[in-house]
């Protein structure tokens, strides 16, 4: 069952938040340090989500990310 944060009043059809799954990572192999790395690209987008070169360093991060993790292994 999904819970909603303590407090949270907008009902369970209201859109809000960002809802992340670890199981996307478990099937490419991401350990730790893979993990803690997302979690600061995901944080910095956040914070500067205006930011030109945020976007480009972060296209090319999940671009290389995904390559070296790739969901089907050959």
């Amino acid at each position: 069952k999904n819970h909603s944060p303590k407090g949270y009043t907008g009902g369970a059809k209201a859109v809000s938040g960002v809802r992340l799954g670890s199981g996307g990572m478990t099937v490419r192999g991401f350990k730790e340090p893979e993990s803690r790395e997302l979690a600061r690209v995901i944080h910095e987008v956040l914070q500067n989500p205006e930011d030109d070169g945020v976007v480009v360093r972060t296209k090319q991060y999940v671009k290389d990310t995904c390559a070296t993790f790739p969901v089907y292994r050959k």
